[in-house]
């Protein structure tokens, strides 16, 4: 198997070094060892370049916005709705 590339359940990941010089894990989302030969590639090729490569970030949420979601999801859905939604209540007083 090639240096910067290994599996983690059925997904190839790719791990290399960025241009400060960090590590960086980054998933193929491929079960294909092909694809992940390439993707590192390619990664390494902009570094090369000197260009940091763009990857996907998660977005932070408040625990507020959250809770809003669930208590729009769950209502309507479970019986235990209102008493789910006391509780949320009560956690957004205590940590917001």
């Amino acid at each position: 198997m090639a240096r910067g590339i290994y599996k983690r359940g059925n997904i190839y990941w790719i791990r290399y070094a960025g241009l400060d010089g960090r590590t960086i894990f980054e998933s193929s989302g491929s079960n294909k060892f092909k694809v992940a030969e390439t993707l590192l590639i390619q990664r390494k090729q902009t570094i090369k370049e000197g260009k940091q490569p763009e990857i996907k970030r998660i977005s932070n949420h408040t625990f507020s916005e959250l809770s809003e979601k669930y208590l729009s999801w769950v209502n309507g859905r479970q019986k235990s709705a209102r008493v789910k939604g006391h509780i949320v209540g009560q956690l957004i007083d205590t940590l917001c």
